[in-house]
């Protein structure tokens, strides 16, 4: 079951070409666990959003925002290609010769098919600053399992919440360090939904968060698609 729901990810993966997306070469058996399987991609010379900005405190808003929009121009194409990513975080942004990517799109799904959403949440230190609040709900409710679904609106509020970490520096929630801090903090125990405070003081202009605020919306449904938010990015 793990071996055909990876696999299937993987062709996925392989078919997709874009300047915005790291490009999968193959997959390989690994050579000392049997059954497990290693990625074959594109080097990225630069490593993650996080190394790549801690080496460049003092970019720019613009600078800034035009790593924002390579990630939106990638997770657009990705949705044209009926593709989610799914775990939408800096460490799964690389960065090279100055261009944002994505990577490891499609390896949530394998996760959530196997074991739910939920659990991918609980067992990921720090991935709930980073998901949509609708996957952060209880798995069981009156008794009743629940399975959160993951959808391009997902994957909307975790562009918007990168995109908080790659203009302000800090990550949402920057105050809660565990995943129960975190979900207590995003969905009070009344229901009521809490989007990350703005920063006093930051690179973050009104309209950048105006879009934001945007895609944190409680209701996935009047989330705005991400090609939109990139138009929004645009104009700026």
């Amino acid at each position: 079951m793990s071996q055909k729901a990876l696999r299937r990810e993987m062709r996925i993966w392989g078919n997709l070409e874009h300047p915005n997306i790291v490009l999968l070469h193959g997959i390989i058996d690994h050579p000392e666990k049997h059954g497990c399987y290693a990625m074959v991609c594109q080097w990225m010379s630069q490593r993650t959003i996080i190394e790549y900005l801690a080496d460049r405190p003092n970019f720019n808003f613009r600078s800034r925002l035009n790593i924002c929009l390579d990630i939106a121009h990638g997770l657009s194409y990705l949705h044209e290609q009926k593709v989610i990513h799914g775990d939408l975080s800096p460490v799964n942004v690389l960065m090279d010769a100055d261009v944002a990517h994505l990577s490891d799109f499609g390896l949530s799904n394998v996760i959530a098919e196997l074991q739910g959403p939920s659990f991918y949440i609980s067992e990921n230190s720090g991935a709930a600053r980073w998901a949509a609040p609708e996957l952060l709900r209880p798995a069981y409710h009156e008794g009743i399992e629940i399975n959160p679904v993951l959808t391009p609106a997902c994957d909307v509020y975790s562009f918007a919440s990168v995109a908080f970490y790659v203009i302000t520096g800090s990550t949402p929630y920057s105050g809660k360090r565990s995943n129960n801090n975190i979900i207590a903090e995003i969905v009070l125990s009344t229901g009521r939904y809490k989007a990350p405070p703005k920063p006093a003081e930051s690179l973050l202009t009104d309209a950048c968060w105006d879009i934001l605020m945007m895609c944190w919306a409680l209701d996935p449904a009047v989330r705005p698609d991400i090609a939109e938010v990139e138009r929004c990015l645009r104009r700026l």
